[in-house]
């Protein structure tokens, strides 16, 4: 049977009653799934994953949009994709509305294009998500949960020679210097062997 959009739009509403939160943005709470869920607050993406979720669970076919400095949800109705917001209550956004969000996202910096509301494969909203949480813990210094979240994205975005990078960084954080230049190893590898500034990281790691 059709499914009833009026009826499962007003339930999909109701249900999400969470809120943006402006207070703690650098708190990395509002990215961990289950904090943002109890504290019903959170950062854009966390929040638009949980609006998907529950928006997949009433039979819609949801996505999420990766527009830059801003995440949204899109919805597939018979009239084609439509947008909203769960950070800002999950009003719906129009394109100059999200060209608008893009630009006070980024400051102007990144010119809005269509093809910016191009769903995300799920994939990389949880890469998105995960680098959110990694940047948070490295600004803090908590090293054992940027390795977590650094091992976890290589797990996401297998091949990426930054990302070996960073975790190497991780490493020497935390006096693993072997493990670092594992890492390096890699991420040289990946990258073709040819990158100058690497090796030569690396010859400083060899001689201690």
């Amino acid at each position: 049977p059709a499914l009833d959009y009026g009826r499962h739009w007003l339930l999909l509403v109701l249900l999400l009653g969470r809120e943006c939160d402006l207070d703690t943005y650098v708190d990395p709470r509002i990215a961990v799934l289950p904090e943002v869920m109890r504290r019903r607050k959170g950062r854009p993406i966390a929040l638009s994953i949980l609006w998907i979720d529950q928006a997949r669970r009433l039979g819609f076919q949801a996505a999420g949009v990766g527009l830059p400095g801003h995440f949204i949800g899109a919805l597939q109705m018979p009239e084609g994709l439509r947008f909203f917001d769960p950070y800002h209550g999950g009003v719906e956004v129009d394109e100059p509305q999200a060209e608008a969000l893009v630009r006070g996202a980024t400051r102007g910096r990144v010119p809005f294009q269509p093809e910016l509301l191009a769903p995300t494969s799920d994939r990389a909203v949880l890469a998105r998500l995960v680098r959110n949480l990694h940047l948070r813990f490295f600004r803090a210094d908590d090293w054992d949960e940027a390795l977590w979240t650094s091992t976890h994205l290589l797990l996401l975005e297998p091949g990426d020679p930054q990302t070996l990078k960073e975790r190497a960084i991780v490493h020497l954080k935390r006096g693993e210097a072997d493990r670092a230049l594992q890492d390096l190893e890699a991420a040289l590898h990946l990258s073709g062997g040819d990158d100058t500034e690497l090796e030569q990281w690396m010859d400083q790691l060899r001689r201690g």
